[in-house]
């Protein structure tokens, strides 16, 4: 089976290729969720004179996937994880 039938057959199906959204796969841990709220109660303490903000556009984001398939009226996601490790930080 040629690829050109395979996408002809999820489009038929209604799974139409999108841009994805991925998150890194380890804010879904119920550790790290917690620490992340705690976080953000945090920030209402600290004065914005106080706030730096770090330019990362030229960070590297080309070793994840940018494309999935998902229903017409859905959006695509997908989670990242540390290269290799599958699994939370050492």
């Amino acid at each position: 089976m040629s690829l050109q039938a395979i996408s002809t057959w999820l489009v038929k199906l209604g799974l139409v290729l999108k841009k994805s959204r991925s998150h890194a796969a380890e804010q879904d841990r119920p550790d790290v969720k917690a620490a992340r709220q705690l976080w953000h109660a945090g920030l209402n303490d600290v004065p914005v004179e106080n706030l730096v903000f770090l330019d990362e556009s030229g960070a590297k984001t080309n070793m994840t996937r940018t494309r999935g398939r998902a229903p017409r009226a859905g959006s695509a996601s997908s989670t990242t994880c540390r290269r290799g490790t599958g699994g939370p930080p050492r």
